[in-house]
C-alpha cells in the first residue's frame, strides 16, 4: 500500500462510528480502524498519518480543545 493510499483511507474513514446506534456501523468502523491500527503498527509514516488524523478528528469545540491542524498529504511523502 502506498502512502497515498493510506492517507486516503484514513480521510474517508468514519472516525466517528464509536459514537452510532447502529450495530453494522459500529462493527464495519471497528474492523477498518483495527485494519488502519494494523497497517500503522508496520509503517512509520502510517502511524503518523494515523495519529495525526485521529488528532484532527477528535479536537475542537465538540471536544473542549483546540482543534487541531487538518493533515495534508505533501507533510507524509
Amino acid at each position: 500500500m502506498t502512502v497515498e493510499q493510506y492517507f486516503a483511507l484514513c480521510e474517508c474513514f468514519d472516525w466517528y462510528y464509536d459514537f452510532t446506534e447502529d450495530f453494522g456501523i459500529w462493527q464495519k468502523g471497528k474492523e477498518t480502524n483495527a485494519n488502519l491500527i494494523r497497517y500503522a503498527n508496520q509503517n512509520d509514516t502510517f502511524m503518523r498519518i494515523y495519529t495525526q488524523w485521529k488528532l484532527y478528528n477528535f479536537s475542537g469545540a465538540s471536544f473542549g480543545t483546540k482543534q487541531c491542524p487538518k493533515p495534508v498529504l505533501e507533510d507524509f511523502l
